[in-house]
């Protein structure tokens, strides 16, 4: 069951937008689900900090004009042609999960098959997410803890 907090990116088409990095702090969590609805290039990056930084790992789903999505880290890359797989009528489902120097991308409920995994021993201490979507709008629900004492959303509701 989704407990999610709705927050909008804003399209953007001229120039490469910030990621938002207004959710709470992800220390030991190891793991996020969330639901987008985006044309394309939905971006979630998995940081140390609070901010982008050249270490961070980058997850694109629907890039290529939504026929592929990619994992990515500062010195490795995983890709797989993903066909559509992001949609602007519906909100699909993700979940991004990180442990011991390997992280996983899956699609839907099942947590058992991602389609993208990368392992790096050497990455950052995950504890930040950041999110984006670039050539187009996107709508993002994500399943946060129901306690969230210094989250600053500008553009949010709670759903229950």
């Amino acid at each position: 069951m989704f407990s999610v907090t709705t927050v909008s990116t804003p399209p953007t088409y001229e120039s490469l937008p910030d990621y938002k990095w207004d959710l709470y702090d992800i220390i030991a969590r190891g793991r996020l689900r969330f639901k987008v609805k985006a044309t394309q290039e939905a971006h979630v990056a998995l940081s140390s900090e609070n901010r982008e930084t050249d270490d961070m790992y980058h997850v694109i789903l629907g890039t290529w004009n939504n026929y592929e999505s990619e994992l990515k880290s500062q010195t490795r890359s995983k890709a797989m042609r993903t066909s559509f797989i992001l949609s602007n009528m519906e909100f699909r489902e993700f979940w991004i999960s990180w442990e011991g120097g390997t992280i996983e991308v899956g699609m839907g409920s099942n947590t058992d098959d991602p389609f993208l995994t990368l392992s790096d021993a050497d990455g950052p201490d995950i504890r930040h997410i950041g999110y984006r979507t670039l050539t187009g709008s996107g709508e993002w629900q994500f399943d946060l803890p129901a306690v969230q004492e210094h989250v600053a959303f500008t553009s949010c509701k709670e759903l229950s």
